[in-house]
């Protein structure tokens, strides 16, 4: 899960490990946000320059991010498809 955790603007080396809902960032210790069944979706959810650990959950439609909330979007059973920075611009829509 690497990404921007500490808005240096160079990516960091993470983890996250559903068997205990923790995510790993390397040199920054870990944070225990998620449960079994959970799937990461990380990015800068708050537009503040660092990425927020963030799940989803299909077993009821929820992300939840860490530090800032949850949000209702989808149904049980949805699957997430974050947008990616696929040639490394910092625009996810490339």
């Amino acid at each position: 899960m690497p990404g921007d955790y500490d808005g240096d603007g160079d990516f960091d080396v993470a983890i996250y490990r559903p068997s205990n809902g923790r995510w790993y960032v390397l040199g920054q210790g870990y944070v225990a946000y998620g449960i079994s069944g959970d799937i990461p979706v990380p990015g800068d959810y708050d537009g503040d320059g660092s990425w927020d650990q963030t799940i989803y959950r299909p077993s009821n439609g929820r992300w939840y991010m860490y530090g800032i909330g949850y949000e209702a979007y989808g149904i049980a059973g949805d699957y997430p498809l974050p947008a990616r920075d696929t040639n490394i611009d910092g625009d996810p829509h490339e």
